[in-house]
């Protein structure tokens, strides 16, 4: 009886040990920021390899960086690939042009890179 009542305890302290406050969900990095940050990244990437002759490894990188930005592109929705576009205008690491485009012609962004 003893080892069922210890048992129950623990289990009761491992539902609240999993319970999280609303807070700390929030904190999490969502993956549109994280992409936003990958693809500035890439950027800082990309013109540290255009200002210098980069090795053939960073090229490799810049070039995973790439497909991995791409693949999850990809597979965002339509809806999630939209709000990115607008962090990264927010952002200013979109030309302001872009913007413009988008606006008069109603258009969508098809690819980033």
């Amino acid at each position: 009886m003893a080892n069922l009542l210890d048992g129950i305890k623990k289990l009761k302290e491992r539902r609240q040990e999993v319970k999280q406050p609303p807070d700390a969900i929030d904190n999490k990095p969502d993956e549109l920021s994280e992409m936003a940050s990958l693809y500035s990244a890439i950027g800082v990437k990309s013109q540290e390899i255009m200002a210098s002759s980069a090795s053939d490894e960073g090229k490799a990188e810049l070039e995973r960086m790439e497909k991995s930005f791409s693949f999850r592109w990809d597979n965002l929705s339509k809806d999630q690939q939209k709000e990115l576009v607008d962090r990264l205008l927010e952002a200013g690491l979109l030309p302001e042009k872009v913007r413009q485009v988008r606006e008069m012609f109603n258009g969508k962004v098809v690819s980033l890179l």
